[in-house]
């Protein structure tokens, strides 16, 4: 008997590697099992395809290219090609194509919500402080119109059924939580190193408005305070001055050390940092942007058992709060002793109980319910 050719699903993105950490190694790589996958994005940065899914890369560029105005149209060509019976748009920039690609083929569209992209705009500092309010209410205008035709939605972030006017009642929140090896991360004899040697690490976006600059003001006020402490910032920083003044501080101060930067670093390469540090960074300012967020990095290190110092966000501190995971820190002031934090460091006993839901595993099976639904 002939075997039922799979269905194909199609999963696109701007400026996201084809190998990004949600849309292939989560939403990808789940559906990969029941169905024929593509992936559209940017050239990748450490892997190629297993058998069960595709890449197809696009022209990499940057956020202020002018590439990003003739892409989309790229993707579409592509997109026409495969003929999917789901296209999953992980970017609001590729909501018009979404459109064409409907009337042209058919398909079924899913807007994957990772972000409130018009408030990052806002808050954000990314683009030029004149052009953010003019294309943050080009990005909400853009979602307003096209989510007629949007048959499903995916929301990284439970609070965006309430901040996005534009959700209909048809949305799954599948969460952005962590994608780990097998292996853990951590043994015990490795975790009990903090106590004469701290390894600080700071990973995943560089930027203002993810607190790297105030990571590292902590960093060296512990620094002060007990000379054999480090700091390890691994990520991407997307703008060029949070680059060069990143590369200064390092070069200032020996205690830091920096890997990625100017490129994104792989995945498993952030997964590898926090396996070898002490304590993970979670410092990011007051901000409309990410302050009613659940940051990845906060499941990855809950998720791997590493003690974090953690931003006063009450939100994440009632999410560490049952495991004893987190030291929490001011958002608001500068610390001027940092002995009796570096003292709580040491003496606090992390991690009393295993942390709950903290893992994609919890996720998968929404995903595979919201996908059924929609190509059965």
């Amino acid at each position: 008997m002939q075997e039922m050719k799979k269905r194909r699903i199609v999963l696109a993105s701007l400026l996201k590697p084809v190998d990004d950490t949600r849309m292939y190694e989560k939403l990808g790589v789940t559906l990969a099992s029941e169905y024929e996958v593509y992936i559209i994005g940017q050239p990748p940065k450490k892997s190629t395809a297993p058998a069960n899914v595709t890449f197809i890369s696009i022209p990499a560029h940057g956020r202020l290219a002018i590439q990003r105005l003739t892409t989309p149209w790229r993707v579409l060509r592509r997109v026409v090609g495969i003929r999917p019976d789901v296209l999953i748009v992980c970017t609001a920039e590729l909501l018009p194509i979404a459109l064409c690609a409907r009337l042209l083929t058919g398909t079924k569209i899913i807007y994957d919500v990772q972000e409130n992209y018009a408030q990052n705009i806002l808050h954000g500092e990314v683009w030029p402080r004149l052009m953010r309010p003019w294309l943050a209410k080009m990005v909400r205008l853009t979602e307003w119109s096209t989510s007629w035709l949007v048959c499903h939605f995916l929301l990284a972030e439970q609070s965006y059924a309430d901040e996005l006017g534009f959700i209909r009642k048809d949305f799954t929140i599948v969460e952005n939580k962590a994608v780990l090896p097998s292996q853990r991360p951590h043994t015990e004899d490795e975790k009990t190193d903090h106590i004469n040697d701290i390894r600080l690490l700071f990973s995943g976006t560089l930027a203002v408005t993810t607190g790297v600059f105030k990571a590292i003001e902590l960093a060296r006020q512990l620094h002060d305070a007990d000379a054999s402490i480090r700091l390890h910032i691994v990520g991407y920083a997307a703008q060029q001055d949070v680059r060069i003044s990143l590369y200064k501080l390092a070069s200032e101060n020996t205690f830091i050390e920096l890997t990625g930067i100017d490129h994104i670093v792989p995945h498993a390469e952030i997964i590898e940092a926090i396996g070898r540090a002490h304590f993970g960074i979670i410092a990011y300012p007051e901000n409309k942007s990410t302050w009613s967020s659940y940051p990845t990095k906060l499941y990855e290190y809950l998720a791997s058992n590493l003690p974090i110092l953690l931003i006063d966000n009450p939100r994440w501190i009632s999410l560490c709060a049952p495991y004893s995971a987190a030291v929490s820190f001011p958002s608001h002031a500068v610390i001027t002793d940092a002995a009796p934090l570096l003292a709580r460091m040491r003496m606090q006993s992390f991690y009393a109980s295993k942390p709950e839901n903290v893992l994609w595993d919890s996720e998968a099976p929404r995903l595979h319910a919201a996908i059924s639904a929609i190509v059965k």
